[in-house]
């Protein structure tokens, strides 16, 4: 049964592998689609790999974050920004 959890606010980014034994290609469309059809914005960053994480998916991750992610909040600038930039 499906769940309402105010999905348009939400924003999702998935790492996929076009190879993955585990989460085939067609399910991660299927659930993109599921999320697009309730309102939210889904990015598919898709590698030639299989069920992992790579290089490519952090650096796209990163990427979605600096675009995704709100203003820091007040107190937090400079080096504490730098520190969490670096964890991404």
């Amino acid at each position: 049964m499906p769940v309402a959890c105010g999905p348009a606010s939400r924003n999702a980014m998935f790492g996929a592998g076009q190879h993955d034994p585990i989460v085939s290609p067609e399910e991660t469309e299927r659930l993109a689609t599921l999320l697009r059809e309730a309102g939210a914005p889904v990015t598919i960053h898709w590698e030639a790999t299989g069920h992992g994480l790579t290089q490519g998916d952090l650096v796209a991750a990163r990427g979605w974050l600096e675009k995704n992610s709100p203003p820091a909040p007040p107190g937090v600038g400079g080096e504490q920004k730098e520190k969490m930039k670096a964890h991404l």
